[in-house]
């Protein structure tokens, strides 16, 4: 889980042009928080 977190996160990866997390619109982040919080409980 934690890799796909990190790969999908910071974007750029596989190549210059693609957008990770972090690089999205602040609802696409605020979802992320949501599904983390429903997963850690945190």
């Amino acid at each position: 889980m934690a890799g796909l977190i990190v790969y999908t996160w910071a974007g750029g990866i596989d190549g210059p042009n693609e957008k990770g997390v972090r690089d999205m619109v602040p609802e696409v982040g605020a979802k992320w928080q949501e599904i983390d919080r429903a997963i850690t409980g945190k």
